[in-house]
């Protein structure tokens, strides 16, 4: 795992990761991200990686892609 070390993401921190460390695993295989304490990154992450063929099948994917790039847009 890799540590974000950027002060401008620790500053917009959702409160309930205020505090802890920010952590980033991409599997490179099959392209699944964890992140752990920045919502707004995760958000960030989702919205620029998009949906393959696969993906765009999964209501679920879809809709946290939706959610993720509105999100992002909004920032």
């Amino acid at each position: 795992m890799f540590e974000v070390k950027d002060k401008k993401l620790y500053d917009i921190q959702d409160n309930i990761f205020k505090g802890n460390k920010i952590f980033v695993g991409i599997e490179l295989n099959t392209s699944y991200i964890f992140l752990e304490g920045s919502s707004y990154l995760y958000d960030v992450l989702i919205a620029f990686t998009g949906l393959d063929d696969k993906d765009i099948t999964n209501y679920f994917l879809v809709a946290q892609y939706i959610k993720c790039k509105e999100n992002f847009n909004d920032t």
